[in-house]
This record gives C-alpha cells, structure tokens and sequence, in this order.
C-alpha cells in the first residue's frame, strides 16, 4: 500500500552534488545590507568542495537579493519583505488578533534565509 508521500530526488543528480551546492551557498553566498553599495565591490571569493575550487563574484550576493527584489530574475512580483508587510496588514486590517505583538512571532527559515546578513 502506497502512502501517498512521493520522494523527489534533488535537482542537481546527484545527493553528493546537492551537498557540494548546499557547501558552496553555506560558504560563499550572503545577503548585502546595500545592495547597489555591494555592487560597487570586489565581492570575489573562492570555496574548495572536494579538488573542485568555485569562484563566485556578485552571484555571492545577487542570490539571495531576488527574494527581495524579483525583478532582477525577471519576475514581476513583490519581493518578501512587502508580502510579508502586506500579509500583516491584512490580518490587523481583519482584526483577527488582539494586539501589535503577534508579528513578532514571525519567523523565516531555510533556503537564503540562512545566509549571512540575513538579520535575525
């Protein structure tokens, strides 16, 4: 009898390759406080995964900015930070909660949000 629950494998062939993109981005990638300051940088940083060297330049930085700014990808949305504004708004504006200190609760995980400079 089947679950119901279907494993997909990770998109990069291979779980030794997953885990050397997963090193890289954990190593090399961060969110930039300024973003049009850090393009203006030498950004170029290396990481070693096996005997492999990787070389990234503002790709450190510009990853985790689509979140923020989608457009950049080609993509016309709202970045995370005006979703997640207007998702507050609308729950004050429903008055589903009793007071101001519910938001603070919030919490964002996995994937860019555990690059460095992402505040926590």
């Amino acid at each position: 009898m089947s679950s119901g629950i279907r494993v997909i494998p990770p998109p990069y062939g291979t779980d030794s390759a997953w885990f050397g993109a997963k090193l890289i981005s954990n190593n090399l990638c961060y969110v930039a406080l300024d973003y049009e300051a850090e393009l203006a940088k030498d950004t170029q940083a290396s990481f070693k995964v096996a005997e492999a060297l990787f070389t990234l330049s503002k790709e450190r930085f510009q990853t985790g900015e689509i979140l923020f700014q989608p457009r950049l990808a080609g993509v016309r949305a709202m970045g995370l930070q005006q979703a997640v504004a207007l998702c507050i708004d609308h729950c004050q504006d429903a008055e589903l909660t009793g007071d101001d200190g519910w938001f603070k609760t919030v919490v964002l995980a996995g994937g860019v949000c555990v690059f460095t400079g992402t505040i926590r």
